[in-house]
C-alpha cells in the first residue's frame, strides 16, 4: 500500500512540475528573409531585356505568401520601390524604408538603386534605424542596420539588429570583403543599457556554399556569427548565372542569456520572380518568464 501511495504521489508530483516548467516559458516565431530583386537596369545590361512589370505580380505574392516579419531587400530602385508600396496588400501587412545607394558618378546624389526593409508593425516596433555614413567603405553600395522591438507582453522584451548588405562581386572581390568588414564592426557596436538579445546580418553575399575560397563566411565566423545550417540554392536553377548556389544568406548572432531555436525554411520562387530567390529563416525565441538565466543553448538548429 504504501508502495502505491508512493508511485502516485512521484506521477503527481511529477506532472504538477512539467506543467510548471511549460507554463514558465513563453515562445514565439519571428520569421526574417531577405530578396534580391534584380534591378531592371542589371537584367538589361546581363539579359538584354528589361521584363520588371512582367515579374513584378510574382514578386508581390513571393513577399506576401512568405509571411515574414521582416524582410530585406536588395537590387531595389526607386521605380521599383515605388511599385511595391502602392500595392495594397503590401500596404496592408508592412511598414517600410528604403535606402539609396551612392553614386557612382559624379555631380549624382543617389545612384541607380538601393537596399529596402518592410516589416510588420504589429509584430515588431522599430526602435533605431542607421545608414552607414557614405559610400565610400570602399564601395559606392550602402548599408543599414535596423534595431527592433518585439510587439509581446514579457517580463523581459526581446530586442534584436538586423542589418541589411548587397556585397560587391565584380572587379575586385576585396571590395566586397572590405564592405562586409567595416558593416560588421558597425553592428556589433552594442550599448549594454539597450539589451540586445542577437543581430542578424542579411542580404546578398554574392558567395555561394560551393565556392572554394569564401572570405564572407570567414568574417562572419571569425566574428561569431552562425546560420540556420541551410544551403539550399537561392539561386532558379534555370538560370545561368555567375554565382551559383546559396549565395543569399542570413546570419546570427546571440548576445544573451535568451533562447532561440533556427528553423531554416526552403527559397520562395524562380525565375519569373527575380534572378533569386526569397531566402527565409524562423527563429522559435523561447524566453523562461521567472528564471531567464536557466537552460541556456546557443544556436540550436533544425532543418524542415
Amino acid at each position: 500500500m504504501n508502495k502505491l501511495v508512493f508511485i502516485f504521489l512521484f506521477v503527481m508530483f511529477s506532472a504538477m512540475g512539467l506543467a510548471f516548467a511549460t507554463s514558465d516559458l513563453q515562445a514565439s516565431i519571428l520569421r526574417i528573409a531577405t530578396y534580391n530583386l534584380w534591378n531592371p537596369i542589371f537584367e538589361e545590361k546581363y539579359s538584354g531585356q528589361n521584363t520588371w512589370n512582367e515579374r513584378l505580380p510574382f514578386i508581390l505574392e513571393n513577399i506576401l505568401s512568405s509571411e515574414s516579419d521582416v524582410i530585406c531587400l536588395e537590387e531595389v530602385g526607386k521605380n521599383a520601390y515605388r511599385d511595391l508600396i502602392q500595392n495594397s496588400d503590401i500596404n496592408s501587412h508592412y511598414t517600410s524604408f528604403y535606402v539609396s545607394h551612392a553614386s557612382s558618378k559624379q555631380g549624382q546624389e543617389e545612384g541607380r538603386d538601393g537596399i529596402a526593409c518592410f516589416y510588420k508593425s504589429k509584430k515588431v516596433t522599430l526602435m533605431k534605424l542607421v545608414q552607414s555614413p557614405d559610400g565610400s567603405r570602399p564601395t559606392h553600395r550602402r548599408d543599414f542596420y535596423v534595431d527592433l522591438k518585439l510587439n509581446e507582453q514579457r517580463e523581459t522584451p526581446v530586442h534584436f539588429r538586423i542589418a541589411c548588405t548587397h556585397l560587391d562581386s565584380e572587379k575586385d572581390l576585396t571590395i566586397g570583403n572590405t564592405q562586409l568588414s567595416a558593416l560588421v564592426e558597425d553592428v556589433l557596436k552594442v550599448d549594454n543599457e539597450k539589451g540586445l538579445d542577437f543581430i542578424v546580418v542579411c542580404g546578398d553575399f554574392n558567395e555561394g556554399e560551393d565556392e572554394l575560397l569564401r572570405p564572407r563566411y570567414e568574417i562572419m565566423h571569425n566574428a561569431g556569427f552562425f546560420t540556420d545550417g541551410s544551403v539550399k540554392a537561392t539561386r532558379p536553377e534555370a538560370l545561368d548565372v555567375r554565382h551559383k548556389g546559396h549565395v543569399d544568406w542570413i546570419y546570427f548572432k546571440k548576445l544573451s542569456t535568451l533562447n532561440f531555436d533556427l528553423i531554416s525554411l526552403a527559397p520562395i520562387g524562380d525565375e519569373k520572380g527575380s534572378d533569386h530567390k526569397l531566402t527565409l529563416t524562423d527563429v522559435k525565441v523561447t524566453t523562461s518568464l521567472q528564471n531567464a538565466d536557466h537552460g541556456v543553448f546557443f544556436g540550436k538548429l533544425s532543418n524542415n
